[in-house]
């Protein structure tokens, strides 16, 4: 089989290079787009965790200077029956082992956090998982809450993102960093901006319209790179079969009146001109596979679905080749020319 393949491989050395090289880089670009779909779905779905669709964020500059009467006035403005203000305070957590950190801690009411008890918290999975109890220092004093709900990856929003979640009734904050406001039946952000001349107000359904823009420029640049890549695979692996077949006719006829089977035939021209494609898209796809993203983990579903695209595109090219193959009478083909 080695010799074989050597025979019609010694002239085509350079496509065959080729070849492996741009399913390679397909295989690894496509992986690219699929994983930014993914990693920007996963992001996505943090921010609606964190931030909720369909609000208002009001971010005070000047540290914790907003008041109640603030979201009082914020829920009023637009309209709104839900408003509450966070507070956000760096915090010391110690670990059942004795292991001690400082964190950022935001303090929010209970029912903003879909229920969770007085000492349940909501942290990042970073920090802690799910059931874990940590002893968070309030005031000098430990107190011993448990992890009710564990963040994965999570998108950092300035002035907005934490480690750990408690309930605001701990500190009874008076005074807040952030107000959220769900959008009610009047008022726009502009208004809330009017109101609010010295904070920074998000609109948070345009902060994930805007995000997801954002990514879809890196999608497109990775879509254009693996469409480009692939197509050139596709082409090559078509001008490498027509070459070959062409300047080895006899050989495969030759082969033919020895003995061997149309399928056997078949199976022999697909190992040799699908080669060159399935070792690029396989070394890529191992390479993509043991890659890490934050908020994603591992792209090996990335990488195995990308392998499925190029390595279908570069065999549907081979079609014309194997139905020559196929249709090959031994007798015909020997006084080929």
């Amino acid at each position: 089989m080695l010799s074989i393949y050597s025979v019609y491989a010694e002239e085509r050395r350079g496509l065959i290079v080729g070849i492996f090289l741009t399913a390679f880089l397909s295989t690894l670009a496509l992986t690219a787009a699929f994983a930014f779909w993914d990693l920007g779905g996963a992001l996505a779905a943090d921010l609606r965790d964190l931030l909720g669709l369909g609000r208002y964020v009001i971010m005070s500059q000047e540290g914790a200077g907003l008041t109640w009467a603030d979201v009082a006035k914020a829920a009023a403005a637009v309209c709104s029956d839900r408003s509450y203000g966070v507070t956000y305070l760096p915090l010391k957590i110690a670990y059942l082992n004795g292991t001690e950190r400082w964190v950022t801690a935001a303090f929010l009411p209970r029912w903003a956090m879909e229920g969770i008890a007085l000492l349940e918290v909501a942290a990042s999975q970073a920090l802690a998982r799910e059931g874990d109890m940590l002893y968070a220092y309030i005031s000098g004093k430990p107190l011993l809450v448990t992890v009710a709900r564990a963040l994965r990856g999570q998108i950092y929003v300035p002035g907005l993102s934490a480690d750990l979640y408690l309930d605001s009734d701990l500190i009874g904050a008076s005074h807040f960093n952030v107000i959220v406001v769900e959008k009610g039946s009047c008022g726009s952000v502009e208004d809330l901006r009017a109101l609010f001349p010295g904070a920074v107000v998000l609109d948070t359904d345009a902060l994930l319209t805007a995000f997801w823009g954002q990514l879809l420029i890196y999608l497109a640049g990775a879509a254009v790179v693996a469409a480009s890549a692939t197509a050139a695979v596709a082409a090559m692996s078509y001008a490498l079969a027509t070459s070959a077949l062409q300047a080895h006719w006899k050989d495969f006829a030759i082969m033919r009146v020895l003995g061997m089977k149309k399928q056997q035939l078949l199976a022999l021209a697909a190992l040799l001109f699908y080669t060159p494609a399935l070792s690029g898209v396989v070394a890529a796809a191992f390479l993509a596979g043991g890659i890490e993203v934050e908020g994603l983990g591992g792209m090996a579903y990335s990488a195995i679905k990308a392998a499925a695209v190029v390595g279908a595109s570069s065999a549907l090219p081979l079609f014309p080749a194997f139905r020559r193959l196929y249709s090959m009478h031994p007798v015909e083909a020997l006084r080929h020319e």
